[in-house]
């Protein structure tokens, strides 16, 4: 009997020190993944703020443009500032 308890002892601690190898790997990992999430937040974040400012640009842009358009112009204005929107709109899409 003493042997069989041995055993079982010995295996136990076995599986201990496996699981704790394990747990030990998992944290490391997930501390990984952390310090990735925060990075990808930060790039997110800066990414916005460009967004924001180029939206802005052009907006300034689109009225500097529209001012010395004259009206046949205006039309070709038109359709390449729905051009750059729809642009900035699937850049928006990719980041969100």
């Amino acid at each position: 009997m003493a042997s069989t308890e041995q055993q079982s002892l010995q295996e136990l601690e076995t599986r201990v020190r496996a699981l704790m190898l394990s747990y030990r790997q998992l944290r490391a990992e997930n501390a990984a993944l952390l310090r990735q999430v925060e990075a990808l937040g930060a790039s997110v974040e800066q990414e916005k703020a460009d967004v924001r400012k180029l939206r802005s640009e052009l907006s300034a842009l689109r009225a500097a443009q529209v001012i010395t358009l004259e009206e046949g112009d205006v039309k070709v204005a038109r359709a390449r500032i729905s051009r750059m929107i729809r642009e900035i709109d699937k850049c928006i899409a990719l980041l969100a």
